[in-house]
Protein backbone atom coordinates (compact mmCIF):
# COMPACT_ATOMS: atom_id res chain seq x y z
CA UNK A 1 0.00 0.00 0.00
CA UNK A 2 1.59 3.27 -1.12
CA UNK A 3 0.74 6.33 1.08
CA UNK A 4 1.34 10.03 -0.28
CA UNK A 5 2.68 12.23 2.50
CA UNK A 6 2.65 16.14 2.32
CA UNK A 7 4.67 18.36 4.12
CA UNK A 8 2.90 21.12 6.35
CA UNK A 9 4.89 24.76 6.71
CA UNK A 10 3.04 25.24 10.24
CA UNK A 11 4.64 23.16 13.70
CA UNK A 12 4.05 20.41 15.19
CA UNK A 13 1.71 18.53 12.29
CA UNK A 14 1.99 14.93 11.43
CA UNK A 15 2.46 14.20 7.92
CA UNK A 16 -0.97 12.45 7.20
CA UNK A 17 -2.74 11.04 3.51
CA UNK A 18 -5.18 13.25 1.77
CA UNK A 19 -7.40 12.36 -1.64
CA UNK A 20 -6.61 13.86 -4.48
CA UNK A 21 -9.72 16.08 -5.13
CA UNK A 22 -11.05 16.10 -8.42
CA UNK A 23 -11.05 19.77 -10.37
CA UNK A 24 -14.45 21.58 -10.51
CA UNK A 25 -16.49 21.62 -13.91
CA UNK A 26 -16.37 24.76 -15.05
CA UNK A 27 -19.77 26.38 -15.20
CA UNK A 28 -21.56 27.00 -18.54
CA UNK A 29 -21.64 30.51 -19.35
CA UNK A 30 -24.20 32.43 -19.46
CA UNK A 31 -25.97 33.53 -22.71
CA UNK A 32 -25.55 37.79 -23.03
CA UNK A 33 -29.06 38.98 -22.89
CA UNK A 34 -30.19 41.21 -25.77
CA UNK A 35 -31.20 44.90 -25.68
CA UNK A 36 -34.55 44.04 -25.28
CA UNK A 37 -34.26 41.97 -21.91
CA UNK A 38 -31.61 44.06 -20.65
CA UNK A 39 -34.50 47.35 -20.61
CA UNK A 40 -37.26 45.07 -19.58
CA UNK A 41 -35.25 44.09 -16.62
CA UNK A 42 -34.78 47.51 -15.45
CA UNK A 43 -38.60 48.54 -16.09
CA UNK A 44 -41.11 47.07 -12.61
CA UNK A 45 -44.23 44.96 -13.28
CA UNK A 46 -46.43 47.50 -11.67
CA UNK A 47 -46.51 50.68 -10.72
CA UNK A 48 -49.52 52.39 -9.22
CA UNK A 49 -49.34 54.92 -6.61
CA UNK A 50 -51.13 57.32 -4.67
CA UNK A 51 -50.19 60.26 -2.78
CA UNK A 52 -52.53 62.52 -0.79
CA UNK A 53 -51.82 64.77 2.26
CA UNK A 54 -53.94 67.55 3.86
CA UNK A 55 -53.52 69.66 6.93
CA UNK A 56 -56.39 71.79 8.41
CA UNK A 57 -56.29 74.55 11.55
CA UNK A 58 -59.49 75.00 12.25
CA UNK A 59 -61.29 76.11 15.68
CA UNK A 60 -64.49 75.32 15.56
CA UNK A 61 -67.44 75.97 18.28
CA UNK A 62 -70.98 74.15 17.64
CA UNK A 63 -74.02 74.10 20.25
CA UNK A 64 -77.41 72.00 19.45
CA UNK A 65 -80.28 71.65 21.58
CA UNK A 66 -84.03 69.99 21.19
CA UNK A 67 -87.33 69.37 22.57
CA UNK A 68 -89.97 67.05 21.79
CA UNK A 69 -93.13 66.73 23.78
CA UNK A 70 -96.60 65.09 23.27
CA UNK A 71 -99.81 68.04 22.78
CA UNK A 72 -103.04 68.32 21.92
CA UNK A 73 -102.45 69.19 17.83
CA UNK A 74 -105.40 71.51 16.76
CA UNK A 75 -107.38 69.44 13.97
CA UNK A 76 -110.86 70.03 12.07
CA UNK A 77 -113.46 67.50 13.10
CA UNK A 78 -115.94 66.02 10.83
CA UNK A 79 -119.23 67.16 12.82
CA UNK A 80 -121.00 70.89 12.93
CA UNK A 81 -119.19 74.15 11.54
CA UNK A 82 -115.28 72.31 11.82
CA UNK A 83 -117.26 69.94 9.29
CA UNK A 84 -118.58 72.10 7.09
CA UNK A 85 -115.24 74.21 7.06
CA UNK A 86 -112.79 71.19 6.40
CA UNK A 87 -115.37 69.81 3.46
CA UNK A 88 -115.04 73.26 1.95
CA UNK A 89 -111.38 73.38 2.56
CA UNK A 90 -111.13 69.68 0.62
CA UNK A 91 -113.36 70.97 -2.49
CA UNK A 92 -111.15 73.75 -2.95
CA UNK A 93 -108.84 73.84 -6.25
CA UNK A 94 -105.13 73.00 -6.43
CA UNK A 95 -103.76 76.54 -6.53
CA UNK A 96 -99.90 76.87 -6.88
CA UNK A 97 -98.04 80.19 -7.81
CA UNK A 98 -93.81 80.07 -8.07
CA UNK A 99 -91.54 83.05 -9.19
CA UNK A 100 -88.01 83.44 -8.71
CA UNK A 101 -85.67 86.89 -10.04
CA UNK A 102 -82.19 87.31 -10.57
CA UNK A 103 -80.08 90.60 -10.46
CA UNK A 104 -76.44 91.34 -10.63
CA UNK A 105 -73.76 94.46 -11.21
CA UNK A 106 -70.70 94.75 -11.30
CA UNK A 107 -68.09 97.04 -12.04
CA UNK A 108 -65.68 95.44 -14.37
CA UNK A 109 -66.46 92.09 -15.95
CA UNK A 110 -64.97 90.36 -18.81
CA UNK A 111 -64.31 86.84 -20.59
CA UNK A 112 -63.01 84.79 -23.09
CA UNK A 113 -61.83 82.47 -24.92
CA UNK A 114 -59.23 81.49 -27.63
CA UNK A 115 -57.89 78.43 -30.06
CA UNK A 116 -56.22 77.19 -32.37
CA UNK A 117 -57.31 76.54 -36.09
CA UNK A 118 -57.70 72.74 -35.58
CA UNK A 119 -59.13 73.13 -31.97
CA UNK A 120 -55.94 71.05 -30.23
CA UNK A 121 -55.13 73.85 -27.98
CA UNK A 122 -57.65 76.32 -26.59
CA UNK A 123 -57.61 78.50 -24.04
CA UNK A 124 -60.92 80.60 -21.75
CA UNK A 125 -60.67 82.60 -19.04
CA UNK A 126 -62.97 85.37 -16.97
CA UNK A 127 -62.06 88.32 -14.79
CA UNK A 128 -64.87 90.31 -12.44
CA UNK A 129 -64.27 92.95 -9.83
CA UNK A 130 -66.71 94.56 -7.66
CA UNK A 131 -69.52 92.66 -8.78
CA UNK A 132 -72.89 91.58 -6.86
CA UNK A 133 -75.42 88.84 -7.34
CA UNK A 134 -78.94 88.48 -5.94
CA UNK A 135 -81.36 85.46 -6.58
CA UNK A 136 -84.59 84.12 -5.48
CA UNK A 137 -87.41 81.97 -5.66
CA UNK A 138 -90.87 80.36 -3.75
CA UNK A 139 -93.62 79.00 -4.82
CA UNK A 140 -97.04 78.83 -2.48
CA UNK A 141 -99.72 76.36 -2.95
CA UNK A 142 -103.09 75.07 -1.44
CA UNK A 143 -103.96 72.06 -2.22
CA UNK A 144 -106.21 68.97 -0.17
CA UNK A 145 -107.10 72.07 2.27
CA UNK A 146 -103.33 72.50 3.31
CA UNK A 147 -101.55 75.84 2.74
CA UNK A 148 -97.76 74.85 1.70
CA UNK A 149 -94.75 77.46 0.81
CA UNK A 150 -91.12 77.66 0.42
CA UNK A 151 -88.62 80.40 -0.77
CA UNK A 152 -84.65 80.77 -1.18
CA UNK A 153 -82.94 84.00 -1.57
CA UNK A 154 -78.39 83.86 -2.61
CA UNK A 155 -76.72 87.73 -2.39
CA UNK A 156 -72.70 87.22 -3.41
CA UNK A 157 -70.35 90.38 -3.16
CA UNK A 158 -67.76 90.04 -5.13
CA UNK A 159 -64.20 92.07 -4.32
CA UNK A 160 -62.64 89.99 -7.09
CA UNK A 161 -62.45 86.99 -8.74
CA UNK A 162 -60.61 85.37 -11.61
CA UNK A 163 -60.61 81.96 -13.55
CA UNK A 164 -59.05 80.15 -16.04
CA UNK A 165 -58.91 76.61 -18.12
CA UNK A 166 -56.14 75.58 -20.62
CA UNK A 167 -56.28 72.56 -22.38
CA UNK A 168 -53.83 70.95 -25.24
CA UNK A 169 -54.29 67.85 -27.43
CA UNK A 170 -51.01 66.38 -28.86
CA UNK A 171 -52.20 63.06 -30.44
CA UNK A 172 -51.41 60.76 -27.56
CA UNK A 173 -50.50 63.60 -24.74
CA UNK A 174 -53.36 65.23 -23.50
CA UNK A 175 -53.06 68.61 -20.89
CA UNK A 176 -55.32 70.76 -19.33
CA UNK A 177 -55.08 73.16 -16.27
CA UNK A 178 -57.92 75.18 -14.94
CA UNK A 179 -57.13 78.07 -11.92
CA UNK A 180 -59.77 79.83 -9.74
CA UNK A 181 -59.08 82.59 -6.99
CA UNK A 182 -62.05 84.44 -5.01
CA UNK A 183 -62.27 87.05 -3.05
CA UNK A 184 -66.11 88.04 -1.43
CA UNK A 185 -68.90 87.22 0.61
CA UNK A 186 -71.69 84.84 0.06
CA UNK A 187 -75.33 84.36 1.80
CA UNK A 188 -78.19 81.55 1.55
CA UNK A 189 -81.33 81.54 3.50
CA UNK A 190 -83.75 79.31 2.98
CA UNK A 191 -87.00 78.24 4.27
CA UNK A 192 -90.26 75.87 4.16
CA UNK A 193 -93.45 76.21 6.28
CA UNK A 194 -96.78 73.59 5.91
CA UNK A 195 -100.23 74.60 7.52
CA UNK A 196 -102.76 71.24 7.38
CA UNK A 197 -105.78 71.53 9.65
CA UNK A 198 -107.78 68.34 8.03
CA UNK A 199 -104.75 66.42 8.72
CA UNK A 200 -103.47 67.94 11.96
CA UNK A 201 -99.64 68.59 10.35
CA UNK A 202 -98.43 72.29 11.23
CA UNK A 203 -94.52 72.58 10.54
CA UNK A 204 -91.95 74.99 10.18
CA UNK A 205 -88.37 75.19 8.63
CA UNK A 206 -85.23 77.66 8.54
CA UNK A 207 -82.04 77.75 7.25
CA UNK A 208 -78.83 79.71 6.25
CA UNK A 209 -75.46 79.26 5.66
CA UNK A 210 -72.59 82.16 5.23
CA UNK A 211 -69.25 82.58 4.21
CA UNK A 212 -66.61 85.64 4.16
CA UNK A 213 -62.98 84.86 3.15
CA UNK A 214 -60.81 84.19 0.36
CA UNK A 215 -60.03 81.07 -1.32
CA UNK A 216 -57.76 79.65 -4.18
CA UNK A 217 -57.16 76.49 -5.60
CA UNK A 218 -56.15 74.75 -8.83
CA UNK A 219 -55.94 71.74 -10.51
CA UNK A 220 -53.46 70.17 -13.48
CA UNK A 221 -53.42 66.86 -15.02
CA UNK A 222 -51.50 64.93 -18.01
CA UNK A 223 -52.31 62.08 -20.09
CA UNK A 224 -50.68 59.75 -22.14
CA UNK A 225 -53.22 57.37 -23.35
CA UNK A 226 -53.29 53.95 -22.62
CA UNK A 227 -49.84 54.18 -21.08
CA UNK A 228 -51.04 56.29 -18.07
CA UNK A 229 -50.95 59.80 -16.83
CA UNK A 230 -50.62 62.15 -13.89
CA UNK A 231 -52.91 64.91 -12.27
CA UNK A 232 -52.74 67.47 -9.27
CA UNK A 233 -55.03 69.24 -7.15
CA UNK A 234 -54.42 71.70 -4.63
CA UNK A 235 -56.33 74.44 -2.62
CA UNK A 236 -55.99 77.02 0.24
CA UNK A 237 -58.75 78.98 1.90
CA UNK A 238 -58.92 81.21 4.50
CA UNK A 239 -62.08 83.14 6.06
CA UNK A 240 -65.19 83.00 8.23
CA UNK A 241 -68.28 80.36 7.84
CA UNK A 242 -71.56 79.58 9.76
CA UNK A 243 -75.06 78.06 9.22
CA UNK A 244 -77.54 77.51 11.32
CA UNK A 245 -81.25 75.49 11.25
CA UNK A 246 -84.27 75.57 13.14
CA UNK A 247 -86.74 73.07 12.95
CA UNK A 248 -90.52 72.71 14.48
CA UNK A 249 -93.41 70.69 13.65
CA UNK A 250 -96.61 69.80 15.14
CA UNK A 251 -97.84 66.57 13.49
CA UNK A 252 -100.51 64.51 15.51
CA UNK A 253 -100.56 65.37 18.59
CA UNK A 254 -97.14 65.39 18.67
CA UNK A 255 -94.81 68.53 19.08
CA UNK A 256 -91.27 68.46 18.14
CA UNK A 257 -88.46 71.20 17.78
CA UNK A 258 -84.70 71.58 17.09
CA UNK A 259 -82.36 74.29 16.62
CA UNK A 260 -78.52 73.86 15.33
CA UNK A 261 -76.21 76.67 15.52
CA UNK A 262 -71.99 76.14 14.01
CA UNK A 263 -69.44 78.47 13.59
CA UNK A 264 -65.95 77.91 12.29
CA UNK A 265 -62.46 79.96 11.94
CA UNK A 266 -59.98 78.47 10.25
CA UNK A 267 -57.05 78.14 7.71
CA UNK A 268 -56.07 75.54 5.67
CA UNK A 269 -55.19 73.24 2.85
CA UNK A 270 -55.03 70.11 0.87
CA UNK A 271 -52.92 68.97 -1.96
CA UNK A 272 -52.21 65.76 -3.69
CA UNK A 273 -51.02 64.02 -7.09
CA UNK A 274 -51.48 60.69 -8.65
CA UNK A 275 -49.47 59.04 -10.86
CA UNK A 276 -50.51 55.90 -13.09
CA UNK A 277 -48.20 54.43 -15.39
CA UNK A 278 -48.44 51.44 -17.63
CA UNK A 279 -45.18 49.70 -18.10
CA UNK A 280 -46.76 46.86 -20.07
CA UNK A 281 -48.12 48.71 -22.77
CA UNK A 282 -44.47 50.71 -22.54
CA UNK A 283 -42.68 46.98 -22.84
CA UNK A 284 -44.88 46.20 -25.63
CA UNK A 285 -43.92 49.63 -27.65
CA UNK A 286 -40.36 49.32 -27.08
CA UNK A 287 -40.16 45.97 -28.14
CA UNK A 288 -42.16 46.86 -31.69
CA UNK A 289 -39.62 49.55 -32.19
CA UNK A 290 -36.78 47.62 -31.75
CA UNK A 291 -38.04 44.47 -33.81
CA UNK A 292 -38.32 46.83 -37.06
CA UNK A 293 -36.48 47.51 -39.59
CA UNK A 294 -33.70 50.67 -39.17
CA UNK A 295 -35.39 52.51 -42.00
CA UNK A 296 -38.61 52.69 -39.68
CA UNK A 297 -36.26 53.86 -36.79
CA UNK A 298 -35.16 56.59 -39.16
CA UNK A 299 -38.64 57.91 -39.72
CA UNK A 300 -39.69 57.73 -36.26
CA UNK A 301 -36.71 60.32 -35.05
CA UNK A 302 -37.69 62.45 -37.90
CA UNK A 303 -41.24 62.41 -37.04
CA UNK A 304 -40.43 63.17 -33.17
CA UNK A 305 -37.74 65.92 -34.61
CA UNK A 306 -40.64 67.67 -36.97
CA UNK A 307 -43.03 67.65 -33.52
CA UNK A 308 -40.40 69.51 -31.42
CA UNK A 309 -39.75 71.77 -34.13
CA UNK A 310 -43.45 72.75 -34.19
CA UNK A 311 -43.96 72.78 -30.46
CA UNK A 312 -40.99 75.42 -30.83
Amino acid sequence: MSVRSTNSSGPGLANRSAPQDKPAATPAKPATPNVVDRALARLPKDVDSHFERSGESTRTFSKTGGTERDMFTPKLGDKGAAGLLGTALRNLPAITKEGSFAKSASVFSAEGSVSDPSGRASASGRVAVLEADVSGSGSVGLEGGALKARGEVKAEVTLVEAEGRAQADLGILKAEAEGRGYVGVQAKANGELTIDPLNGVYKAQVGGEAFAGAKVGGRAAVSLGEFGGAGVKAEAWAGVGVSGRAEASLEKGRFKARFELGAALGVGFKIGFDVDINFGKIADAVKNVISKPVEVIKDIGKSVGNFFKKLF
